[in-house]
């Protein structure tokens, strides 16, 4: 089995590799990556049998880069680790193809489990997962953030963080009125006139904040 570790804090790359070698007799290979391009180019253009990833890879969001290796290696297993609770990214994960989403506080035992049923083609569902799930078949959910695209969800992340549209389009290496146009479409999705309003959306919906620094 060749593996893919994509962490941008080494210690939980050692920790994670260090259980996977204890755990399983027939790792032929482990790579650790710790940034999103490194993520996508040795996924697509090398043999790899199991990705597992935290989201968020040295202060961007990995989810267009997991929706990119999807598009290309569909049947590519990928198991997310992550500090972000459940409801803050794995509906849309899911959604996309992953396999499991799994957080950093939960037992090696349950990220032992999880790799057991990925490795026969299942998917492994924690009970946290399964009542988000549950809650948006509700009818009070808020779908309006699930109207947002990657990109969308990356810039709401950076701007209610703080982040100008100069920063946002020199950190993403998109143009500045790229940025204000993606800017007003957000609001126009999320039903919000101001930044304000666009923070308290997601303090109100329990949206993760990132801090970029």
């Amino acid at each position: 089995m060749k593996v893919l570790i994509a962490d941008d804090h080494p210690i939980i790359r050692l920790g994670i590799k260090k259980m996977l070698l204890e755990a399983y007799g027939d790792i032929e290979e482990i790579v650790e990556v710790n940034n999103c391009n490194d993520l996508q180019e040795i996924a697509v253009t090398h043999e790899i049998d199991l990705i597992i990833t935290e989201i968020i890879l040295a202060e961007r969001n990995a989810m267009l880069f997991v929706k990119e290796i999807k598009n290309k290696k569909p049947k590519m297993p990928i198991l997310v680790i992550s500090n972000f609770p459940p409801d803050s990214y794995s509906i849309r994960l899911l959604r996309i193809g992953i396999s499991a989403y799994l957080t950093k506080d939960c037992e090696p035992s349950e990220i032992i489990k999880a790799i057991a049923q990925i490795r026969k083609d299942k998917r492994y569902m924690t009970d946290a997962i399964i009542e988000v799930i549950s809650n948006t078949l509700q009818p009070e959910h808020n779908h309006l953030y699930e109207n947002l695209s990657e990109e969308e969800i990356e810039i709401f992340r950076m701007l209610i963080s703080g982040k100008t549209a100069l920063e946002i389009s020199n950190r993403l290496m998109i143009k500045k009125g790229t940025v204000n146009f993606k800017k007003k479409k957000i609001k126009s999705k999320l039903n919000v006139q101001t930044n304000f309003e666009l923070l308290k959306y997601a303090i109100s919906n329990n949206i993760a904040i990132n801090n970029y620094n």
